[in-house]
């Protein structure tokens, strides 16, 4: 039997993640303006994707503590300052080997200009894990 879960969002929620629609962030501002606080009240974390201004995708990562990664994002990124979009995926905080397996797919899959790590997959292997990455966010209906 599946967990199932109602969510402040209204949406049912399983074992699949929530994937949230690109929007605009402003790096200047703080952590807690990227997150909305619907999104806070789930309480998950999950998957994260900044994009520059042309929407290319700058980097890829993973996190329970948006408000502990973004800090550190924030005075240790190079890209940070470039970052225009972000996409969140919410996961089960259970689901951990979901939200890995989604980061190396995804990062192997788009090659985000400043992720160092799962880059240097073969186009075979990130092949085999395209049905794990992340939906384009700008083609998501709020």
């Amino acid at each position: 039997m599946a967990l199932m879960i109602i969510e402040p969002m209204g949406e049912l929620v399983g074992m699949d993640p929530v994937h949230r629609p690109a929007r605009p962030f402003d790096p200047h501002e703080v952590w807690h303006k990227v997150v909305t606080a619907e999104e806070r009240a789930i309480g998950w974390g999950g998957l994260y994707r900044f994009y520059d201004a042309d929407r290319s995708l700058l980097y890829v990562g993973k996190t329970w503590d948006y408000l502990g990664r973004f800090t550190a994002h924030r005075h240790k990124s190079q890209w940070w300052y470039q970052a225009r979009y972000v996409a969140l995926s919410y996961y089960l905080r259970d689901c951990t080997g979901d939200v890995r397996l989604a980061e190396i797919a995804t990062v192997s899959w788009a090659r985000p200009a400043f992720n160092k790590n799962f880059t240097a997959l073969s186009p075979k292997f990130a092949e085999r894990l395209r049905p794990h990455v992340a939906p384009d966010p700008f083609e998501i209906e709020s």
